[in-house]
């Protein structure tokens, strides 16, 4: 009993002390490291008991302009006037030796270019990859924010299901209506800066559905592979849906044990009573194109 609590105790300790280690830890993090003269950077600093100030030198010694400051909770406000290219927000335990200290580069943006440029084409039910470089002086940071519209200053609305990311993945919607659509990039440093591109929509058309083999060999009670191909403008989806029947139509019955698998596995029962086969593949993106082959005198099922 008297180990358990030794045990216990010595556990107790050893929590507090990792406790108060991990409480005073100070920090400042921010996902951006770039300010103009006149904004604003919003930082996260954490720790307890702190004193926060901003500096043009690392040592915090450094002068800044009179409208520049810093609150306690890391909101960093540059005055329009500052002429320190880098500042120093540092932040410092009042009662124990520790701090962090966080450069941020004050900037210019000069002009924010997207990739592709405009006139570029994206399909309807795809996605389309941009990207934006921000250029000016003392390496801006290149974050940006996207959206996407029916017009060029972005207020158009779009279909549902379209949209752009904050990685610059615009997603058009199989059901755009739109034919062309304007993407916009605005600068997360100095949002008087942005760039917009068009992009023209187009739609995936299909004009037939090819199933080979034309003539296949096949014996109940065995497997046979069909492939399908759908024909069509800008790279129709290959996805197709499969169907086995007994007659044209697709609605005759075929024996429990014959049917066609979501890849075009075809089985045939060994207890099979017909003699022809329609293999149908469907195209899912148009319903409307189908292609077929038809398998004549199928054989019985090899003897034991």
């Amino acid at each position: 009993m008297k180990q358990n609590f030794k045990f216990l105790g010595l556990l107790i300790v050893i929590t507090a002390v990792v406790f108060a280690s991990c409480a005073s830890v100070v920090r400042i993090r921010s996902d951006i490291t770039s300010v103009i003269a006149g904004g604003m950077v919003n930082l996260r600093v954490s720790g307890s008991d702190l004193e926060v100030k901003v500096s043009s030198t690392p040592d915090g010694s450094g002068p800044v302009a009179a409208g520049t400051f810093v609150s306690s909770r890391g909101l960093l406000t540059v005055d329009p006037r500052e002429t320190a290219l880098f500042l120093y927000v540092i932040a410092r335990s009042t009662k124990e030796e520790k701090s962090d200290t966080m450069q941020i580069r004050v900037v210019t943006v000069d002009s924010v270019v997207i990739s592709p440029a405009s006139g570029a084409t994206a399909v309807a039910s795809r996605t389309l990859q941009l990207s934006a470089q921000v250029t000016g002086n003392n390496n801006p940071d290149r974050n940006v924010t996207w959206k996407v519209g029916s017009n060029n200053d972005g207020t158009g609305s779009v279909t549902a299901g379209t949209a752009i990311n904050n990685n610059g993945l615009l997603t058009v919607a199989r059901e755009e209506t739109f034919r062309t659509l304007f993407v916009t990039a605005t600068s997360s440093i100095d949002t008087s800066k942005s760039s917009t591109v068009l992009i023209n929509i187009v739609v995936p058309t299909v004009t037939g559905v090819t199933v080979t083999p034309t003539l296949p060999t096949l014996q109940k009670g065995t497997s046979f592979q069909f492939q399908a191909v759908v024909v069509g403008l800008h790279e129709p989806s290959q996805a197709v849906t499969w169907r086995v029947s007994s007659n044209a139509a697709g609605t005759g019955a075929v024996a429990e044990g014959t049917f066609i698998n979501a890849s075009g596995l075809l089985t045939v029962a060994a207890a099979e009573p017909a003699a022809t086969l329609f293999i149908t593949a469907t195209s899912v993106f148009d319903p409307t194109k189908s292609g077929s082959v038809v398998t004549f005198d199928i054989q019985a099922a090899p003897a034991q």
